[in-house]
């Protein structure tokens, strides 16, 4: 994690320099994977209910929280920029066309 001192929404990742970002929820998906996982044990004793119940709770934490700017290429978070409306959710296209990108910096970052 990253903090941004400024208050400008980010252009560019100040870690690697490169304008390939996206946003996405301040999720922390081992804690949602848990809420799902937990109504879906109790499933059988509450005939279906907690499911119900855990998933509107994921729902609410999820709807709740802000977004985050992240960096495809070295996958620096970044919480306190405003967020670029420029910056779209995570596209796995994109992310799979960064690929050369990406390993071309962390072999120039290594050295």
């Amino acid at each position: 994690m990253t903090e941004i001192s400024d208050k400008q929404p980010l252009e560019r990742c100040p870690h690697c320099g490169y304008s390939y970002l996206y946003s996405r929820k301040d999720f922390n998906k081992p804690v949602g994977c848990a809420i799902v996982l937990l109504g879906a044990l109790l499933s059988p004793v509450t005939m279906g209910i907690s499911l119900a119940v855990c998933a509107l709770i994921d729902a609410v934490l999820y709807m709740r929280l802000k977004n985050i700017t992240i960096c495809y290429i070295c996958a620096k978070e970044f919480r306190d920029a405003p967020q670029n409306p420029r910056h779209k959710e995570f596209d796995l296209g994109l992310d799979e066309g960064y690929e050369r990108i990406r390993e071309e910096w962390r072999e120039k970052s290594d050295k």
